[in-house]
């Protein structure tokens, strides 16, 4: 910590910066992240802050700090829809969902799914009831209609 202190006030500023941002907009995945990535993510949203000190060079320019929570919020309200749209649109991505249900369930290995339903977009649906009796088997029965 002392040696975070010890650095130029602007690079603490783009730190603070791009650590409120990345404080807002991976609240729910932190303690599953990479190092690298944490580092790469609050670099980028602190990068505003810090183009903005080393152009205007005035006491008025660390206003800015919170840029780097006013993107994280842009981007969880409009930016990561209109991206995942964009994507999927273009067959670059093949879905639509927010989170990850199924890595959520499988990652947790003390609480299994009771009912799994698939809808595809002619409507039919594809249904396991009671996932427990299939567990530890690769592939489980499924009930279609």
């Amino acid at each position: 910590m002392q040696e975070l202190l010890q650095l130029p006030l602007q690079v603490q500023a783009t730190l603070v910066a791009g650590y409120i941002g990345y404080a807002l907009l991976r609240r729910d995945h932190r303690k599953t992240e990479k190092l690298v990535d944490v580092w790469m993510l609050i670099l980028v949203l602190g990068l505003p802050t810090a183009l903005t000190i080393q152009l205007w060079d005035s006491p008025y320019a660390y206003f800015v700090i919170p840029s780097g929570l006013l993107i994280a919020y842009l981007w969880l309200t409009w930016g990561e829809e209109k991206w995942r749209d964009f994507l999927y649109k273009r067959n670059l991505s093949n879905t639509l969902s927010l989170g990850d249900v199924w890595k959520t369930l499988s990652s947790h290995k003390k609480v299994g799914a009771l009912q799994i339903k698939l809808y595809h977009k002619d409507g039919t649906c594809y249904a396991c009831n009671n996932t427990v009796d299939f567990s530890g088997e690769p592939f489980a029965p499924l009930y279609y209609g």
